[in-house]
């Protein structure tokens, strides 16, 4: 068994390589439309969550709550697609080693 785990250890190795670096591969090309992307799904969802105040049929006011609140729904999106990709990035960044 020790002779298979010490045959297979460059096999793994080279697997992990291949997939770290097809990753950054991911990562590096699609980059800005993966934000575009995300960006633009969430000021759609937080459109349609708020669309009765955007619309204002009663006259309220409230549109610029709505405006707000979806500002807030794009830019907390915006900053979990970067903490995403950060971690991608960390993870991938580091080494591993068996002992």
């Amino acid at each position: 068994m020790i002779l298979a785990a010490t045959l297979l250890l460059p096999l793994s190795t080279f697997a992990q390589n291949s997939f770290i670096n097809n990753a950054k591969d991911v990562i590096n090309e699609y980059l800005i439309p993966i934000i575009i992307i995300g960006v633009i799904v969430s000021a759609g969802a937080g459109l349609l969550y708020n669309l009765d105040d955007f619309v204002d049929k009663k006259g309220d006011g409230t549109r610029s709550k709505a405006l707000t609140n979806i500002g807030w729904i794009v830019g907390i999106a915006l900053i979990a697609i970067l903490a995403f990709i950060a971690i991608i990035n960390w993870i991938a960044g580091q080494s591993i080693q068996i002992n």
